[in-house]
């Protein structure tokens, strides 16, 4: 994929979008498109966390494994969204699987590169951890709703609730 691709590609993705172009191309210079087919397993449960990962087209299942119980989807990443934040914090595991449920392209970083580069520039360091922490904030935003939309009624009071009643 030639450079100027690789640029558009990474512009056209939603977490990107209108980020300095600078940085744009800084990112794009440790990037590296994989193509995945229905059903790849991007990363495993336990696999060393070396990479972060932006969807370009399709989806991306994140699912929780246990023996016993088999595997269940717990969040479905669309084009444009982040995988794999826990590498940037240190994380040295990755703590579910990441499968593609279609074809997809991702747009793999490697961290260590990418966090080299931002402490190399703090303000291109800065506005990637806020991009990544506005990303975060919408997955437990949704992870509440679905608490709810399992749960409903059934989820047991805060003790504030059980004081008032």
């Amino acid at each position: 994929m030639s450079r100027n691709v690789l640029t558009e590609t990474l512009e056209n993705i939603q977490f990107l979008r209108d980020m300095e172009p600078e940085y744009v191309e800084r990112i794009a210079n440790i990037a590296q498109v994989l193509e995945f087919d229905e059903y790849d397993v991007v990363f495993r449960e336990g696999d060393p966390a070396d990479y972060l990962y932006l969807i370009a087209h399709g989806s991306v299942s994140l699912e929780l494994c246990a023996p016993g119980t088999g595997c269940r989807q717990v969040l479905s990443l669309g084009a444009g969204e982040l995988l794999g934040w826990s590498s940037l914090l240190g994380q040295a595991r990755y703590t579910a699987r990441a499968r593609t449920p279609q074809a997809a392209q991702l747009v793999q970083l490697n961290v260590k590169q990418l966090l080299a580069l931002c402490e190399h520039d703090p303000r291109f360091g800065y506005e990637l951890m806020r991009r990544t922490a506005i990303a975060l904030a919408k997955r437990l935003s949704a992870t509440r709703i679905q608490l709810l939309n399992v749960y409903g009624d059934a989820m047991p009071a805060t003790p504030h609730e059980v004081e008032e009643k």
